[in-house]
C-alpha cells in the first residue's frame, strides 16, 4: 500500500505555511518581496556570505514585479520543461538546510519556495499570501541539490 501525500485543507489549516491561502487567493497578484527574515549569519547561505549575488537578485526579482505569481511559478526551461520557481517540502532541503531551517524558526512552515536567478543559483523564501520572505542566497544549488540528467 503506497502513502498518499495529504492535501492541505485551507479553511481548516491552523499550520503557517507557503500557502497559508489558497493559492489563487494570490496567484493573479504582482509579487512584493519582504526582508525580515534574511538569514544574514548562515556560513554558506546567509547574506554575509552571499553580497556578490545581491545585483542580479535586486535586478531579477524586480524584473519579477510585472508578473503575476501564476506565471513566476509556472514558468518552464530545459529540456524538460520543469519549473524554474517552485515549492519544496522543507524535509526534501538536504539535512543542513532543515537544521538551519529548525535553528531559525522556520520549521513552523511546511515549504520554502525557490526562485532562479541563474543556471544555479537560487533565492529560498517563504511565500505567505503573495509576499516572498527571502532567506536564503543559495549561488551553488546547494539547499536542494539535484543531479543533472543527461551527463
Amino acid at each position: 500500500m503506497t502513502k498518499r501525500a495529504k492535501k492541505a485543507d485551507y479553511r481548516k489549516d491552523k499550520r503557517i505555511g507557503a500557502a497559508s491561502s489558497p493559492p489563487s487567493g494570490y496567484y493573479d497578484k504582482n509579487p512584493l518581496w519582504a526582508f525580515r527574515r534574511i538569514d544574514a549569519e548562515h556560513q554558506k547561505w546567509g547574506l554575509d556570505k552571499n553580497t556578490h549575488m545581491l545585483p542580479d537578485v535586486l535586478k531579477y526579482l524586480k524584473g519579477l514585479e510585472s508578473q503575476t505569481w501564476r506565471s513566476i511559478l509556472t514558468a518552464t526551461s530545459g529540456r524538460a520543461d520543469n519549473t524554474r520557481n517552485h515549492a519544496i517540502g522543507i524535509d526534501k532541503l538536504c539535512k543542513d538546510a532543515q537544521k538551519r531551517a529548525e535553528e531559525i524558526k522556520l520549521d513552523e512552515f511546511d515549504e520554502l519556495v525557490s526562485i532562479a536567478i541563474s543556471g544555479a543559483g537560487r533565492v529560498w523564501g517563504v511565500l505567505l499570501d503573495g509576499v516572498y520572505y527571502i532567506v536564503w542566497f543559495d549561488p551553488h544549488h546547494e539547499v536542494y541539490p539535484v543531479s543533472k540528467q543527461h551527463t
